[in-house]
């Protein structure tokens, strides 16, 4: 639904009414469609304009993998950097967002990364190859990435790294 508001004023009258095709708080179709406004005075004499409004109708969308999705447990606690790789598509998406989730409330880095014309991304985050002896199913990491385009829709997927509980 598209709201605006069209005004026309003429010398003797003052302000005339405004008559658009489609009228404001129209539903619009996904696309181009041209609004086309006139305006009469009492005299007869009429003013036309005419706008744009532009739906467009593909939400962002945002992929991603971690290389490696594995870290094996290290005694002396190593930051390894891991890549996180994917593509982001949608109106004006020229960066995304990442957030690192920890389960033990330690490494959790965040930042931006640019997008790149074709859409694609890359980033580099460092976690901690260690796993607490008790945590039997391993350490998990969530990367949370996140896509904004231009018109403010967003799209988000996530990303686990494991460091297991066996080395295998």
């Amino acid at each position: 639904v598209v709201t605006y508001t069209a005004t026309a004023t003429d010398l003797v009258q003052g302000t005339v009414p405004v008559v658009c095709t489609p009228p404001s708080g129209s539903t619009f179709p996904i696309g181009v469609t041209t609004v086309s406004c006139s305006a009469a005075d009492a005299s007869g004499n009429v003013a036309t304009g005419s706008f744009t409004v532009t739906v467009d109708g593909v939400p962002p969308v945002v992929t991603a993998a971690a290389t490696p999705s594995v870290l094996i447990w290290s005694p002396n606690k190593v930051l390894v950097p891991v890549t996180i790789s994917g593509t982001a598509t949608g109106t004006g998406v020229t960066s995304i967002s990442y957030l690192v989730t920890d389960e033990y409330k330690k490494v959790q880095p965040s930042g931006t990364a640019s997008v790149g014309a074709d859409g694609r991304f890359s980033f580099v985050v460092r976690l901690e190859a260690y796993r607490n002896g008790n945590d039997m199913d391993g350490r998990f990491y969530t990367i949370l990435i996140t896509a904004k385009d231009s018109l403010g829709r967003i799209a988000t997927t996530t990303v686990i790294v494991r460091v297991p509980h066996d080395q295998q």
